[in-house]
């Protein structure tokens, strides 16, 4: 079983420049965690053990009002690997999100996390929890799957942005890790295989 990387992946020490190809079922887990992440803005808690509870609340019941968006929900919560793994990166988002909204705006400089659009300040949020919670994920992988989320659900700035931020952000978050260029090619350039004590596991 394997997490972000397939048949053909690498470690994250191998040399750049080969193809790593991130897992769906991750990528699918990533998008539900967004998902949630943007419901609970309207009506989350302050406390930690609140925001967990609202985010249990929110898997169980998804977002009401657009049918559109309840049927994408819908599926991405069908998963049970793919909501296995937004529940352990909302696990790590919910009892630090004051202190990665710190980081994201100290990063940034110039944009206040306030003022970014819904989509952009989320899937940033999202991307920085993998970079310092998740270090089974290569930072090649974070940075090319928040650039492919921000494309997919983001306006047509949203990809060039999230880019520029989320790899001052890895740079911040992972100083030693393996060298990940710039994703806002639209190509994936990471992934590896999980370590022995891999908490989700894909089904493919």
């Amino acid at each position: 079983m394997t997490g972000d990387a397939q048949q053909g992946g690498k470690s994250p020490n191998a040399p750049t420049g080969v193809k790593q190809t991130p897992s769906p079922v991750r990528g699918s887990g990533r998008e539900l965690a967004l998902a949630v992440m943007c419901a609970m803005e309207s009506y989350a808690p302050d406390d930690i053990e609140g925001r967990t509870a609202a985010v249990g609340l929110t898997l169980s019941n998804p977002p009401r009002g657009d049918a559109d968006g309840e049927s994408a929900f819908s599926e991405l919560v069908a998963s049970p690997a793919g909501r296995q793994f937004a529940e352990e990166l909302l696990a790590v988002w919910v009892p630090r999100q004051a202190e990665f909204d710190e980081t994201i705006e100290r990063v940034s400089r110039r944009w206040r996390v306030s003022r970014m659009d819904s989509v952009d300040r989320n899937v940033v949020r999202l991307a920085t929890a993998e970079l310092a919670g998740r270090p089974d994920t290569p930072r090649g992988v974070v940075l090319s799957e928040a650039v492919r989320i921000a494309r997919r659900y983001g306006s047509e700035r949203s990809a060039r942005f999230v880019n520029g931020l989320v790899e001052s952000l890895a740079q911040e978050l992972r100083p030693a890790a393996e060298a990940g260029g710039s994703a806002d090619g639209g190509s994936a350039d990471g992934g590896s295989a999980d370590g022995p004590n891999k908490p989700a596991q894909d089904g493919g």
